[in-house]
């Protein structure tokens, strides 16, 4: 599905990449895939919520920072690589960029 939206269109490529890599999560961090998955589908939820309104901007950040976080552990309590955490943390690093130049044109 093509989205008009270019940071939609960007952002659903990271939630494919974030699937992938969550895949084979062990049960007993579950709870902590779970909470990866629905963050990361609140993030585009709240990318087009904004695209419609002027909306909910105050909190779309922090959800991309905590998506970076729990990345993190994952990294941290070994159940992913080093290089897929650094990926996952540079596209939401390269999403924060392009929502604040998106934010900035929209307030002109």
């Amino acid at each position: 599905m093509k989205d008009s939206l270019l940071i939609a269109s960007k952002y659903k490529k990271t939630i494919e990449y974030i699937f992938k890599i969550t895949d084979n999560y062990p049960n007993k961090y579950m709870d902590l895939k779970s909470r990866i998955i629905n963050t990361s589908f609140d993030i585009l939820e709240n990318i087009y919520i904004i695209n419609n309104s002027s909306n909910h901007e105050e909190c779309l950040i922090p959800k991309i920072k905590m998506l970076d976080y729990m990345m993190y552990l994952s990294y941290k309590y070994n159940i992913i690589t080093k290089k897929k955490c650094e990926t996952i943390s540079n596209y939401l690093l390269e999403l924060i960029k392009m929502i604040h130049s998106w934010l900035y044109e929209k307030s002109k």
